[in-house]
């Protein structure tokens, strides 16, 4: 009897363990705690940004691959107008710049979920300019830009990556072999 209580204890395990590691890398990544944010969801925190025009969810795992997730947040360029980093001012003409390329300023976050990290674990991070022709990153190496995000701030690190983007996007369009051609 021991035994099969043993076997049934192992099985029901087994079970629990598939169906963790089975459940869609999307809502795990929105159901993720973080660290410097542990009593709301990142989709919670994301959401609330009062700064994103939009957030955008999705599976970037290929096929027999560890599950992962990405989630990028837009920001809406009118609500950097007049935001300052080490002096200077995010203008109408830095969003000109912007809206000339046509393109979305985004914050990207990616989490993979290996079998052994049920919590996942950080694989990408930084911003983007995004275009219909061209993509231009800027991957990061610490949180300084999530964590204002989470307390709902458009902080000096967010915009100095602002101001960064918008000059980026004007030297591209004013040289024909600038910067990424």
């Amino acid at each position: 009897m021991a035994r099969s209580s043993s076997a049934l204890w192992l099985l029901a395990a087994c079970v629990l363990l598939v169906g963790a590691c089975g459940q869609d890398p999307v809502l795990r990544l929105q159901r993720l705690h973080p660290d410097f944010a542990p009593d709301r969801t990142l989709a919670e925190i994301l959401g609330a940004y009062r700064c994103f025009s939009r957030v955008s969810w999705s599976s970037v795992a290929d096929p027999g691959a560890v599950p992962a997730g990405r989630v990028t947040g837009i920001f809406s360029l009118e609500c950097l107008v007049g935001a300052q980093s080490g002096g200077r001012v995010f203008t109408g003409r830095e969003r000109d710049a912007l809206a000339k390329a046509g393109a979305n300023l985004c914050y990207v976050l990616e989490y993979a979920f290996p079998p052994d990290k049920p919590d996942g674990e950080l694989t990408g991070m930084g911003m983007m300019i995004v275009t219909m022709d061209w993509t231009q990153s800027a991957p990061m190496t610490d949180a300084g830009i999530i964590r204002e995000i989470a307390a709902n701030r458009l902080g000096e690190r967010t915009v100095k990556a602002a101001l960064d983007a918008a000059d980026y996007a004007r030297l591209r369009a004013q040289s024909p072999s600038g910067p990424g051609r």
